[in-house]
């Protein structure tokens, strides 16, 4: 419903859609065909506009690349809005690809844009685990159990105002980031510790952006800029 939702507001009807969707590592290998399956094909659907009033739409899926979730951050960092190509590294070198989600962690390896199984994982290393701490932390001082969701302003103000008192979160929060890119970076460690050709690394997902300061200084090796996703007009 996800998918068809997106693609009935920029598809016209009864014209023949390419589609490259994605799936977390962990659910990549073992699902990646029954979702081509899935979407493949004509699907009806109904758009409701906020007004009420509705429209039909017929959506003809032609084709289905499906490929794991972190090869779209690389595809967002190499690409132009265009399609075109920014650098041509990204199809000469082995890239590691860290791409922090809420819950999950995806790591994967483009070698020359080739996926590699092998140094792919996905894991529960996302910045819930910090939230998580956190939100613990102003439940103790303050009796008020603060939904995860509602602690993305508070972490980039700062802080957070619960029944009228302020409650400064600066260090609590980077101790608590520093910790969670220690675990990251100590799981990278593990994984890619075969990699030594590795030529960058680039962090991504909505987490990789809180994160990436505290990784920088415990990645070794060259970390290259991910684009920022309050520029992304989509």
């Amino acid at each position: 419903p996800l998918a068809l939702t997106a693609i009935g507001r920029l598809a016209t009807a009864h014209v023949p859609v390419n589609l490259v969707t994605g799936l977390p590592i962990g659910h990549y290998r073992q699902h990646k065909e029954e979702f081509a399956k899935m979407l493949t094909g004509k699907h009806t659907i109904t758009i409701i506009s906020r007004d009420g009033s509705r429209e039909e739409k017929s959506i003809n899926i032609n084709k289905v690349l499906v490929v794991p979730q972190p090869f779209g951050s690389l595809f967002d960092t190499m690409l132009t809005d265009e399609g075109k190509l920014k650098d041509k590294r990204f199809l000469q070198e082995k890239i590691g690809v860290i791409d922090v989600g809420f819950r999950t962690c995806d790591y994967t390896v483009s070698d020359k844009m080739r996926y590699s199984e092998r140094g792919s994982r996905t894991t529960e290393a996302g910045i819930a685990r910090g939230f998580n701490i956190i939100a613990s932390k102003l439940r103790e001082k303050s009796g008020v159990n603060v939904e995860l969701y509602r602690l993305y302003e508070a972490v980039e103000k700062g802080s957070i105002k619960i029944r009228g008192q302020e409650f400064d979160l600066k260090s609590l929060i980077e101790q608590v980031f520093k910790q969670l890119a220690t675990t990251i970076a100590n799981e990278i460690d593990r994984l890619w510790a075969d990699d030594w050709d590795m030529d960058a690394m680039i962090v991504t997902g909505g987490g990789g952006k809180v994160l990436e300061p505290f990784l920088k200084s415990q990645l070794t090796g060259e970390i290259l800029p991910a684009p920022d996703p309050e520029d992304d007009p989509r």
